[in-house]
Order: structure tokens, then sequence, then C-alpha cells
């Protein structure tokens, strides 16, 4: 029985200053502004392509478009879409009733918030699948971003010794920053991607807690709009 052989193009990945009309003075605008890489000028809008590099409206346009196209951002079948949902993870927290009422676990690629009164295990759940998702997937990263301080090393080592985890290996593939306000917290959450790049294989990323600088911050109706 013979086998067909499947030959794949890997295709070079586009860089910023493939960009037709971008050019080295602009790139480094770019990055400077957050921009490091085609995707993040695919999602863009004009004014902020504007804003990081100082071209035109028209130009930045051309940007977006370009990268939209070069992506290939449009539309996609069902059978695909399944296909790439198998790739999907379900991490654990170590209770079978827990995860029956989220289909299995906290799914990657997607935003869970927990929420609940002071004292109601959402800090407890952010630690339990810091550790949770290493034994999952031996060799991953959690990123923890801490606004409250709230993380406690000491509890991930009590968690790793109840699953037969080596405490240090463990503490040493959970990247921890104490975010003391909200722009402090919003550029931390920007350089998570930098951790990535770094070749970490970041699996899970924790804000705890994800509102509260902006609450306390951002106080009263008058400044609802800007506080979304």
């Amino acid at each position: 029985m013979k086998q067909e052989e499947i030959t794949m193009t890997i295709k070079k990945e586009l860089m910023l200053e493939d960009i037709p009309g971008v050019g080295a003075a602009t790139v480094e605008k770019l990055i400077a502004g957050g921009f490091q890489d085609v995707m993040a000028i695919a999602v863009a809008t004009p004014g902020e392509i504007v804003q990081a590099s100082g071209v035109t409206e028209a130009a930045a346009r051309k940007m977006i478009n370009y990268a939209r196209d070069s992506l290939d951002m449009g539309f996609q079948s069902g059978i695909d879409l399944l296909k790439k949902r198998d790739l999907i993870l379900k991490i654990s927290v170590g209770s079978k009733a827990f995860d029956d009422m989220l289909a299995g676990g906290f799914e990657t690629g997607a935003i869970t918030e927990c929420f609940g009164a002071y004292g109601s295990s959402k800090t407890q759940i952010g630690h339990v699948l810091s550790v949770l998702i290493q034994k999952q997937q031996p060799g991953s990263v959690a990123v923890y971003i801490d606004t409250e301080n709230t993380f406690r090393p000491e509890r991930i080592v009590e968690i790793c010794q109840g699953h037969d985890m080596n405490p240090e290996e463990v503490l040493k593939n959970i990247k921890v920053a104490r975010a003391f306000n909200s722009d402090h917290q919003m550029l931390l959450a920007e350089k998570v991607e930098d951790i990535i790049r770094q070749g970490h294989n970041v699996k899970l990323v924790v804000v705890d807690s994800l509102t509260a600088h902006f609450r306390a911050e951002f106080v009263g109706r008058g400044t609802l709009a800007e506080r979304q």
C-alpha cells in the first residue's frame, strides 16, 4: 500500500520591513510604539498606526490592508475551526466537580474570569492552575501578574507537595510580577509577549486581580468611560 507524500510549504515569516513603503525608520517607530510584528499591524486601527509611526492615515490603511491580506484573516470552514479546537488544552484544578462545571477544566487560548466575594478562593485557583498546568504539560510556563500582593510561593510549595511535584522546578517556571497601578498592569500584560519571544512555552497567564487598580484609580461615574 502506497502512502501519499504530503509536501508542506513553509512560508517565510513576514517581517515589518517586508510591508511595502515601510522603511527602517518607520519600523523603529512602530516597534517603539508596541507594534512588534505584522499581526499587531493587522489588528490595529489606522489612528494607532499614525500615532505610533507618524505616517499618513492613507499609508496606515495600506499597511493594515497588506498585513491582513498576507495573514489570510478571512473566513475559514467549520471543519478547520474544529481542528483548531482539538488543540485546546483543559487545565484541571484538581477537583472533578469543579472541572465538570467547566466541561473539563480551564481552556487554553481563552479568557476566563473568576469572580466572587473576598475569601472565595479566587487567588487559590490561580495558584493551583499555575502548578497543574506544569503537571499536564511538562516544561510549560505560567505568568502571574499580581496586582494585590497575594502571590505566595510557599502556597505553591504546598500544592506541589500534594501532587508529588518538585517545588523548585515549578517555581522556576512561574514568572511573577507585581503591578503597582493600572498603567503598570497594562505594561506587564504587554510584556508577556516578550516572554514568549524569548522561547518560554507560556500556557497560562493569571492576573490577580484584573480590576482592583482600575476600581481604585477611576472612581465614580464620571471616570467610567476612561476606566473602560
